[in-house]
């Protein structure tokens, strides 16, 4: 669980910085906004990073503020991809820049709008951080007598498992970049018995969708390549025999695979 929202908050952290460079794309007040979920969310990374290097299950307190971290970065990075998104550049020429400005003025209602929003998160996420404090959530005590070096999970060690996190984040960010199309580079990381019927169930989600990074499912595809990889890596959680049931279901109901995947994924990796 601490991976997968180290992961979540990294991958927000990266939107912010994009976001926070392209000064003129941004409202007034927007970037000291943006810049103090950036500072908040960067501690709170910090303090992740030292959970996901604990051998040790974590405690209720631990798991429910992860939860409330995890779930706040998905909807801010949703908020800022879409404030963004919402306004791109102008083209060159006098009746390029006309047009861009009518498009600004068109837009700027819901502009602010988003920009409500991201004041009312950069108060959520301060919240979330005194939160922490208040309720006494801390990093678990290492154990005396156990070398940095010792095996935490199937036979891997500590860098082990944070090298092999990292790897994931580049690959699943090459795939994102690439609009999600095949996923090819996070599945190429899976480990072989799982990677077939993974790729199965991707292409039972493609089906009824064209890839793109908006879409249910190519939201469904990265979600459940978060899951596997941090599972794997992490507790186990999700094992074949759950994924070739999501595979055989969804040959009788397509339909309903999105919400099955989001409710594998979501049960398994919120414990």
């Amino acid at each position: 669980m601490a991976d997968l929202t180290h992961g979540a908050v990294d991958s927000l952290l990266g939107v912010l910085s994009e976001a926070i460079k392209d000064e003129a794309k941004l409202l007034s007040g927007v970037q000291g906004d943006m810049q103090f979920i950036k500072d908040e969310m960067d501690s709170m990374n910090g303090f992740l990073l030292h959970l996901t290097k604990s051998s040790d299950d974590h405690d209720d307190q631990q798991r429910a503020w992860m939860k409330q971290v995890r779930e706040i970065a998905y909807i801010a990075q949703d908020c800022i991809e879409l404030y963004v998104r919402d306004l791109p550049p102008p083209d060159r020429g006098l009746l390029a820049k006309v047009r861009h400005g009518v498009v600004l003025l068109r837009k700027m209602p819901a502009r602010h709008h988003l920009a409500t929003r991201i004041r009312d998160l950069k108060v959520r996420v301060r919240d979330v951080g005194e939160r922490r404090q208040r309720y006494g959530v801390t990093v678990p005590e290492v154990k005396r007598g156990k070398p940095t070096t010792s095996v935490v999970h199937g036979g891997k060690t500590a860098d082990e498992l944070n090298t092999a996190r990292e790897n994931f984040l580049r690959a699943l960010a090459l795939d994102m970049d690439a609009g999600g199309a095949s996923f090819q580079n996070a599945l190429a990381l899976l480990p072989e018995d799982i990677k077939s019927v993974t790729q199965d169930i991707q292409v039972a989600l493609t089906k009824e969708y064209e890839m793109d990074q908006d879409n249910p499912a190519t939201i469904c595809v990265e979600m459940l390549h978060r899951a596997l990889h941090v599972s794997h890596q992490g507790q186990g959680r999700v094992n074949r025999e759950e994924l070739e049931k999501l595979s055989a279901a969804s040959k009788y109901d397509v339909m309903d695979l999105p919400k099955q995947v989001m409710a594998l994924c979501y049960s398994k990796l919120s414990r």
